[in-house]
């Protein structure tokens, strides 16, 4: 049996706000279909953030809608788990996973699916502050996944081994007895021997960020085909958009020493090392002599800072608000404009009144620890709600 293997395709994701950039993620998952028809496989396994948001846009919704039917019209399972991205945070809430009836969808009331006496085992993205919880799941499912010749664990985590400091567990902590350990989260490929057989990230089909390039160069994008039989990985190679790095000094470029070229529609990323003075004659130049350029990632190296500058007409507001909001995905609304405000206060030097914001933030919102304060509205009926109501 083959099973292609892939994860954090992230349809719905609009890269620098670039509708170019969303179909391109549209796309690299319907050439990973294409190429899973082509090569046969019996069944797909998706190891979560199939969407960028949890609460993903009808186009998301249309273009997953479409590759589930094109798979299940060759007879090709499809089964998957949610990652962080796909998991709305409230109680009770249900992922868009569930609009599909051909999605085998593996949640903790139901993390088990057999196919052709093959145990599949998969459990959504925990967190690091439920990683117990998710223990004792998993040694819940290897105890049942003794019956089976053959077993498959599916999780979207991060692991110890590969992530310096945030991650959710231990690498030991995995069970031991499976013998394909499907991964999701890190967008970069991984293969490792664990357990009875192999640990694998397949990383995502795209570019999501500019730090995958290098990983890229070395590993490629696309996803990996599983002979259960011979316990053999093969890795299939999509080409997503490209993404080119050009570090660049700033002083020999506007004497015309150095002359950056791209390929038309590329992602440029551009490191400056320049005087401060001479930057701004710099930036029009690159305008200028870049315009094949899709889009243009500035990184000024004598600022000392990783963040980037989008050659866009923004305000430096917004650009705050969209690294803020690439670095708390999955947080509500009201926790990211609750970032936004704190760096607000504390660029002004107003330590105070940001202390008194915060305060005020976590009594109305998060203190769940004081008597669970109760806040009544007025609809018709007066009806006492509590604070996960607000949340």
């Amino acid at each position: 049996m083959l099973i292609a293997h892939m994860a954090d395709t992230h349809l719905g994701y609009r890269q620098y706000n670039l509708s170019e950039r969303e179909e391109d993620f549209y796309n690299a998952m319907h050439r990973a279909v294409d190429r899973i028809i082509e090569i046969g496989c019996d069944a797909v396994i998706h190891s979560g953030d199939l969407f960028e948001e949890s609460k993903p846009s009808v186009r998301a919704l249309i273009n997953v809608r479409d590759a589930i039917e094109r798979l299940a019209e060759e007879g090709i399972k499809f089964i998957a788990i949610a990652g962080n991205h796909d998991i709305v945070l409230r109680k009770d809430a249900i992922p868009p996973h569930a609009l599909y009836k051909k999605i085998i969808f593996l949640t903790p009331k139901n993390p088990t699916y057999v196919y052709e006496d093959i145990f599949f085992a998969g459990l959504p993205y925990h967190s690091k502050a439920h990683s117990s919880v998710l223990l004792k799941y998993l040694q819940k499912l290897s105890i049942k996944a003794n019956n089976y010749k053959r077993r498959i664990l599916i999780l979207h985590q991060a692991i110890s081994k590969y992530f310096d400091l945030n991650y959710e567990i231990e690498f030991g902590d995995l069970p031991k007895n499976f013998h394909y350990y499907a991964m999701g989260h890190i967008h970069n490929r991984i293969v490792d021997r664990y357990g009875l057989g192999y640990l694998a990230y397949p990383g995502s089909l795209e570019i999501w960020k500019t730090s995958e390039i290098d990983d890229y160069k070395k590993h490629g994008k696309g996803f990996f085909v599983f002979n259960v039989e011979e316990m053999k990985i093969d890795k299939i190679d999509l080409e997503p958009r490209k993404f080119i790095r050009i570090v660049l000094d700033g002083e020999k470029y506007l004497r015309g020493v150095e002359n950056p070229k791209c390929e038309p529609g590329a992602v440029v990323e551009l490191k400056i090392k320049c005087k401060p003075e001479n930057y701004s004659r710099i930036y029009e130049k690159i305008l200028r002599d870049l315009k094949n350029a899709l889009h243009i990632v500035i990184r000024r190296e004598d600022k000392d800072s990783a963040k980037e500058i989008v050659i866009e007409n923004r305000s430096i507001d917004e650009l705050e608000r969209e690294i803020i909001e690439e670095y708390m995905k999955g947080y509500s609304k009201k926790e990211i404009d609750f970032a936004v405000n704190i760096l607000k206060y504390l660029k002004k030097g107003d330590i105070e009144e940001a202390k008194a914001f915060a305060e005020e933030f976590f009594d109305k919102l998060l203190n769940h620890e004081k008597s669970e304060k109760k806040v009544t509205a007025k609809a018709g009926n007066i009806k006492a709600r509590t604070l996960d109501d607000f949340i």
